[in-house]
């Protein structure tokens, strides 16, 4: 079978041997991709469609798998026994989704060692929630697949490394080249705005514009020396 770049690159977060909790498994390709390589033991499969969760089932229906996979229809967390599990996935997902499921379940999310989340967004939402809620970005990736930007987190219950929420924080050297592609359309969109507005009649758009557009550049002096 043929993953995506995307699913590929969210399965190499999984460390070997770990336990998994699947939120919005959907097809349950990761899973696949994780029992296949012997990455995890085992995987809760959860899906908020009973639909979605039938097709996973499909996939992994074999004899190998039936031992090792539980399927749970459930809203986020709710009403998942997560205690003999160590890594918590959520992938494919709004910020704000994901938000709405980690501040439901805020308890069992704190008992994962391990928690990855691929969110669909900027990624100023769900950064700000890190830092409000006390969480640590170990990694963050950005990655594009198909013109499409992907955010993909690896995060601990641990005090806050986030000072910023609009700016990536501990990302992936490897991704430096993705970073300066996203901003500097940033900056190009930052600036043509600049261009059309009247700075007399809308001076504190202008200046609050100006200064973001000063930190954007800022940021990419600074990752780019990481290079």
């Amino acid at each position: 079978m043929n993953y995506s770049f995307r699913l590929t690159e969210i399965a190499k977060s999984v460390k070997e041997g770990s336990s998994l909790v699947d939120v919005g498994c959907d097809h349950g390709y990761i899973a696949k991709m994780l029992l296949d390589s012997n990455t995890i033991v085992k995987v809760i499969e959860s899906d908020i469609s009973e639909k979605s969760l039938e097709k996973a089932k499909l996939l992994l229906s074999g004899e190998k798998y039936m031992a090792k996979v539980k399927f749970i229809v459930s809203d986020g967390l709710l009403g998942i026994d997560t205690s003999t599990y160590d890594t918590l996935l959520i992938a494919g997902i709004g910020e704000e989704t994901i938000i709405s499921i980690l501040n439901e379940s805020i308890d069992k999310v704190r008992s994962f060692k391990h928690i990855i989340l691929q969110a669909m967004g900027e990624g100023s939402n769900i950064r700000k929630y890190f830092m409000e809620n006390d969480f640590f970005i170990e990694k963050e990736r950005l990655f594009i697949e198909k013109e499409k930007y992907y955010r993909l987190y690896e995060i601990r219950n641990k005090k806050t490394n986030v000072a910023d929420y609009k700016f990536p924080v501990n990302f992936d050297r490897n991704d430096i080249s993705y970073l300066n592609t996203y901003y500097d359309n940033e900056i190009k969109n930052i600036k043509s705005i600049l261009q059309k507005i009247n700075k007399e009649k809308n001076l504190s758009k202008y200046n609050e514009l100006e200064e973001e557009l000063n930190k954007i550049l800022h940021y990419m002096e600074k990752i780019n020396e990481k290079r």
